[in-house]
């Protein structure tokens, strides 16, 4: 049965318990707590879109870049593109049958989701995953718009891991829920900060465009403006109820950006009360990234599943950056479109997918990458891949909706680890394009 949560919800109380909370943080855990970098990777790796400006890729001819940059996390090829239909509104239009459910093992509503009545495939995954690697995989396939869920893995899903980056979305997350509850609801990701809207510190947090930030000292600031504990229950009785084995609280490795804590909107302006402290390390699974990253998506469809005070509002800031930027324009990505790496686009033909769907696909990512244990690499994947006829018509019981999370050790051969997650990701998402995997 998948050990992802029960019918739990959980509510605010008020604000002194909130202060309470924050004062029991964890103490401090020296300069960073998340493993610093061995000397087998330059410890000055910059953010590679700082070495690239502007994105605008289809003209450009892409530079050389230093050894340690990877082809497939780092894109030193510029081969990632965007959709050219920009709708923020955007519902993927992977559709299938009832038939296809009920004969297709392993899909579930998501009530059974909530009961943890769902079975993961521990099976099907194996032959193309060894079992150091830790991955989970959830289908979806909408049957007249309403969701049903099919989960796999290679039955490391519930492994315990450093997720690295990868879990950065989740500290995002919590710091919208702290700015809906300041402010009473009216304020939340959509608002600013020193004048900079708060959606473009989040395309900086998964871009690395470091000309102003780092995206670990963002991180940092996100986890101040939302609480470390706080940002640890989002994996308990907050959201996920996943095991309090996982935690989720701790740094990046970087001193918090300098910014301030006073948001304004349309609606008026709050002022946050940094919670500084920290938690000692980010210790989670690929299925609660995984979890994570398909509830996002699913937003409105899901409503059972969402956060306690988030809106779709915040959930498009976090998927596509600020309504109105001040650093990026409409044919940059941003947002979670904007991670830099490209395993999950090199898995099919993207400008053949991009010709005839007419921009009607997405991908929503996080990449991870740490330097302990010989290194290791992470990335958290949605991606809608809908296959149209000639008629430019959505296909029934066809094409890819999909959330991949996967953790892969380098064994000190970045470039090999690379290569090999790239080529699972294009194993994995062909099998499903194909129907092997239903």
């Amino acid at each position: 049965m998948v050990d992802i949560m029960s019918d739990h919800t959980y509510r605010y109380t008020n604000k002194i318990w909130r202060l309470g909370l924050i004062l029991n943080v964890v103490s401090m855990c020296g300069l960073a707590c998340s493993d610093t970098a061995s000397s087998e990777i330059d410890q000055t790796r910059v953010g590679i879109n700082t070495l690239r400006e502007p994105f605008h890729k289809s003209d450009h001819t892409c530079g050389s870049y230093p050894p340690d940059y990877l082809e497939y996390l780092d894109d030193t090829k510029c081969k990632k593109i965007l959709p050219s239909n920009r709708d923020r509104e955007f519902i993927c239009p992977v559709q299938a049958t009832t038939s296809l459910i009920e004969s297709t093992r392993g899909y579930a509503p998501v009530d059974a989701v909530l009961s943890g009545a769902v079975e993961i495939d521990t099976n099907t995954l194996k032959p193309m995953i060894t079992q150091d690697i830790s991955a989970t995989i959830i289908l979806i396939r909408r049957v007249d718009g309403v969701p049903y869920y099919r989960y796999l893995s290679n039955g490391q899903h519930s492994k315990i891991l450093e997720m690295w980056s990868s879990s950065k979305f989740l500290g995002i997350l919590n710091a919208s829920e702290a700015l809906r509850y300041e402010s009473e609801g009216v304020l939340g990701l959509d608002s600013s900060i020193d004048g900079i809207p708060v959606g473009d510190l989040v395309s900086v947090v998964h871009n690395y465009d470091e000309r102003n930030y780092s995206s670990n000292g963002l991180m940092s600031w996100f986890h101040d403006v939302g609480g470390r504990e706080f940002a640890n229950q989002i994996l308990h009785q907050r959201w996920l109820n996943r095991p309090e084995t996982e935690v989720f609280g701790a740094n990046y490795g970087a001193k918090s950006a300098n910014l301030g804590f006073t948001f304004s909107g349309e609606a008026g302006e709050v002022k946050i009360n940094p919670d500084q402290g920290w938690i000692k390390s980010n210790k989670l699974s690929t299925l609660t990234l995984a979890e994570a990253l398909k509830r996002v998506v699913l937003y409105r469809e899901n409503p059972a599943t969402n956060l306690e005070l988030s809106n779709w509002t915040d959930i498009k800031v976090l998927l596509y950056g600020a309504q109105r930027s001040i650093w990026y324009d409409e044919l940059t990505p941003q947002g979670m479109e904007g991670d830099i790496s490209i395993y999950m686009q090199e898995s099919v033909d993207i400008h053949e997918l991009e010709r005839k769907t007419q921009g009607q696909w997405r991908i929503f990512s996080k990449l991870g990458l740490g330097f302990s244990r010989g290194g290791e690499l992470v990335h958290t994947d949605y991606a809608c891949f809908p296959s149209f006829d000639d008629n430019g018509e959505p296909q029934v019981n066809q094409g890819v909706e999909m959330v991949i999370s996967m953790h892969i050790p380098a064994n000190q051969d970045y470039i090999t680890g690379d290569r090999k997650l790239a080529n699972i990701y294009q194993q994995i998402v062909q099998a499903v394009w194909r129907g092997d995997i239903r």
